[in-house]
């Protein structure tokens, strides 16, 4: 079973991320007042642009926005499952295979929020690199690189939590309460106000949901509100 996370890995990470995000929004910052009136917004996956837009507040930070904006929702929800793990009660072997399905989701978390994040930023200073003789060329095969990794970190962290939590099921009591139709609303949303737990997990699929009953679940709901909001609205306006 994987070990406890690393606090000292995890600072490490929020470090990078925040040098990831304060990087472009300097940058764009200084050389928003140089930046031609018309900027790619889009680009093919040769890296050059296909579409163009009027120089805006919104067409020229969304990126590092939105960017910021994701690390604040991944970073609580970071919080929430490492506390979860740090939960745990009991040395049996269902708490010792939920522990450890919460640790490989906080892991899989941290190494999306770093990859996220370099994509991101990248993508911020793809109007600049495009204009240069080589900049496209370059960003378009980093970007190809860091898409390709976020796949498989995907997908090589869901394989591992399947695992993890088809072994909590079998070692679980049938009386807990993810197990109980009656906490779940559509069969999808867990909702159980008895239930002092933040997260639980997923009925289908894998990986944890949260118990929409608990406050704090608000918090997250409003973050991803906010999230979806913020891109609806810079799709209508750049």
């Amino acid at each position: 079973m994987p070990g406890k996370s690393n606090p000292g890995a995890n600072g490490i990470i929020s470090l990078l991320v925040a040098a990831l995000i304060l990087a472009p929004l300097l940058f764009l910052a200084v050389h928003y007042s140089t930046m031609p009136a018309r900027i790619p917004v889009h680009w093919n996956i040769h890296g050059a642009a296909g579409r163009w837009a009027a120089r805006s507040f919104l067409a020229v930070f969304f990126a590092p926005i939105l960017s910021a904006l994701l690390q604040v929702m991944l970073a609580l929800l970071a919080t929430d499952l490492a506390r979860a793990a740090l939960a745990v009660q009991g040395a049996g072997e269902s708490s010792a295979w939920k522990r450890a399905s919460l640790q490989a989701n906080l892991t899989l978390i941290e190494s999306l929020r770093l990859l996220l994040a370099a994509l991101l930023c990248l993508i911020a200073f793809l109007g600049p690199l495009s204009s240069s003789a080589h900049g496209g060329k370059w960003a378009s095969s980093l970007l190809l690189f860091l898409v390709s990794a976020l796949l498989l970190v995907t997908l090589l962290g869901v394989v591992r939590i399947t695992r993890l939590q088809r072994n909590w099921e079998s070692a679980a009591s049938s009386r807990e309460p993810e197990f109980q139709p009656s906490n779940w609303r559509w069969g999808v949303f867990y909702h159980n106000p008895d239930d002092p737990n933040l997260l639980v997990h997923k009925r289908l699929g894998a990986g944890f949901t949260l118990n929409f009953a608990h406050p704090r679940a608000k918090l997250h709901a409003l973050l991803l509100a906010a999230i979806i909001a913020f891109t609806f609205i810079a799709a209508a306006t750049i």
